[in-house]
């Protein structure tokens, strides 16, 4: 079961912010001392429940909306007598975030999950690299590293609600990997090249001019088994890489591409198809055939 948060200290404070908390997380309930011993069914169209059922309540914690000191450790206070977790409307909408490297979420997580107060979870093995790097600045996200993956160096930048799961085997020289409102899905066996760069969304909001609707909303980016993406790749919100495929160096792309093709160029397009490829490096073998390979993990997918 996941967390259930509940709005606590409902004043003033709670008027000014509510609603930015609001697009952070989902209040399922509000609780406050001034509303003990009323009828009150709902506030601000949150269903409203006493201290007495909410000590009962599983999984349960509270999002305090308070500034001032005192009122803030009063209302700890009144928390902690009765067994509730809390945390600060003020820490969730700070933009300094957290930021956590693979051997901080070995060392502070629990039987293979590192979470925070936020809902933010990290699911990991003992093979997590001392290279990676996830920074957190939102609420809700979760990552999962597979395997033996192998990393020189990767950056993880979270919003709200980012999805990243890196499949078992993959490979990064250095990737960048930006993602909130939407996934991405790196599959096994993958292999990324220098300054690579993954956007789930282009930073700043697009709107229709006559419509002022949003056109440039968050999407996902689905990468497939197997696939290279050369040095300086950028792929966007919207793309999909087929099984076995190669992606182009400098490559900039929002497409969506069937298996085993090269695709090339900006915007990125299919130079060839019906392609498998290797990891043995060039500068030390020129084979003239699969399999001569000494890495021929190619053969599992054609």
């Amino acid at each position: 079961m996941g967390l259930i948060y509940v709005g606590y200290g409902i004043g003033y404070y709670y008027s000014l912010v509510s609603e930015k908390i609001k697009e952070k997380m989902k209040l399922s309930y509000l609780c406050d001392r001034q509303w003990d011993g009323l009828n009150i069914d709902s506030y601000d169209g949150i269903p409203v429940i006493s201290r007495d059922r909410l000590a009962k309540l599983e999984c349960a914690k509270a999002v305090i909306f308070a500034r001032v000191p005192t009122t803030k450790e009063s209302i700890a206070g009144d928390l902690k007598k009765i067994g509730i977790d809390y945390m600060f409307a003020d820490d969730i909408l700070s933009d300094q975030g957290t930021v956590v490297t693979g051997e901080r979420i070995r060392a502070e997580g629990a039987d293979g999950i590192w979470e925070d107060e936020r809902g933010n979870r990290i699911f990991y093995d003992e093979t997590l690299s001392d290279h990676i790097s996830v920074s957190i600045r939102g609420v809700g996200n979760t990552v999962r590293f597979g395997k033996n993956i192998m990393v020189n160096q990767l950056v993880i930048w979270l919003g709200n609600h980012g999805r990243v799961e890196i499949g078992a085997g993959t490979t990064i020289v250095n990737i960048k990997i930006y993602a909130a409102y939407a996934s991405v899905f790196i599959g096994k066996d993958c292999l990324f090249s220098s300054e690579v760069v993954l956007r789930t969304h282009d930073a700043h909001h697009i709107f229709d001019r006559n419509t002022l609707s949003r056109i440039n909303d968050s999407k996902d980016i689905v990468l497939h088994d197997h696939v290279w993406v050369g040095a300086r790749g950028y792929l966007l919100a919207g793309t999909e890489i087929g099984t076995g495929s190669v992606v182009g160096a400098n490559a900039v792309t929002s497409g969506q591409f069937k298996d085993h093709v090269i695709i090339a160029g900006v915007p990125a397009k299919v130079i060839r198809e019906d392609i498998c490829w290797s990891r043995d490096d060039t500068d030390l073998a020129n084979h003239m055939h699969l399999e001569e390979c000494v890495h021929r993990e190619a053969l599992k997918y054609l």
